[in-house]
């Protein structure tokens, strides 16, 4: 079997390990997962298999949906040699350590706007680090991203993608990637979240 962009496999205790990670895996938080900073957005059945958090404004209103990426994350791999006790990290062909764990590539939000267009809306990725005796750690993982034309009404949904600038491997210790979508609604104005949705690739073995 031919192996992609020169990586190699091996087998070691009845595993096989590759230097390159799988890629373009979706992880998808439906609206039933998602969390609001409000209860003013409910979970409705809109339709048969039509499930969303919605709202209709009663003035000037802004909600925060946030869902975070907590897939298995792998900080190291190191394998027990069949013979012996000596331990080892798995090389790629340039002799560097393989990285593990998830890589965000693109977020997504999936929602719908009717009677009225939003104000604005965002959508951010930050990575959050949970270490103790410190001041929680948030950072940003810079998307480029535009909501230019997906703001008015529409009897069709809108998917915004977030391209991750310039992605890498989440494997620090206690570490989250969450990702938030803001909506800032006028007077009268409804809107429906259906999904935020993340594009990754992962290297587990």
């Amino acid at each position: 079997m031919a192996l992609p962009s020169g990586a190699f496999d091996t087998i070691l205790e009845g595993r096989l390990l590759t230097t390159d990670p799988h890629t373009d895996a979706i992880y998808i938080d439906w609206a039933n997962n998602l969390k609001a900073d409000s209860t003013n957005l409910v979970l409705t059945r809109n339709a048969a298999g039509d499930w969303s958090l919605n709202r209709t404004a009663a003035g000037a209103e802004t909600y925060n949906i946030v869902t975070g990426v907590d897939l298995l994350d792998r900080l190291a791999s190191l394998q027990l040699a069949d013979v012996g006790t000596r331990t080892f990290a798995l090389k790629d062909l340039a002799g560097s350590t393989v990285k593990r764990g998830i890589k965000i590539t693109k977020v997504s939000v999936a929602y719908q706007v009717g009677v009225v267009s939003l104000t604005s809306a965002a959508l951010v990725l930050k990575k959050v680090v949970h270490t103790n005796g410190a001041a929680l750690s948030i950072t940003d993982i810079p998307l480029t991203v535009s909501f230019t034309g997906k703001l008015a009404a529409s009897s069709n949904l809108y998917v915004v993608d977030g391209t991750v600038n310039s992605p890498d491997f989440l494997n620090a210790d206690n570490a989250i990637a969450l990702a938030e979508a803001q909506f800032v609604m006028a007077n009268t104005g409804t809107l429906r979240v259906y999904a935020i949705i993340f594009h990754l690739s992962y290297n587990y073995a």
